[in-house]
């Protein structure tokens, strides 16, 4: 969407303690009432109209990056210690 529109990718990232998490994909947040939320944003990512897709693939690993680090730092500023795993993550199979 960003190549054919000529509008940037603006790279945004919240975190916030306490909060609930659900067990999808995204792994959405919910905060809790009284928490501490965190909104970090980044540069404005401009994809050409005449992009590659090497081009893009470099863009979308830069916005990986970006969206990586402003996550890190949200999490840090709400008081997040560590990660939830992502669904079906960190379970084994207990050998009975």
């Amino acid at each position: 969407m960003a190549r054919l529109t000529g509008f940037p990718l603006v790279p945004v990232a919240v975190a916030a303690e306490p909060a609930w998490r659900l067990p999808s994909w995204d792994r959405f947040l919910v905060p809790k009432p009284l928490s501490t939320v965190a909104v970090h944003w980044g540069d404005p990512i401009r994809i050409p109209r005449d992009a590659s897709r090497a081009d893009l693939r470099k863009r979308a690993r830069e916005l990986e990056g970006v969206l990586s680090g402003l996550t890190r730092r949200a999490e840090e500023v709400a008081g997040r210690r560590s990660p939830d795993p992502r669904p079906g993550e960190g379970k084994r199979a207990q050998a009975s």
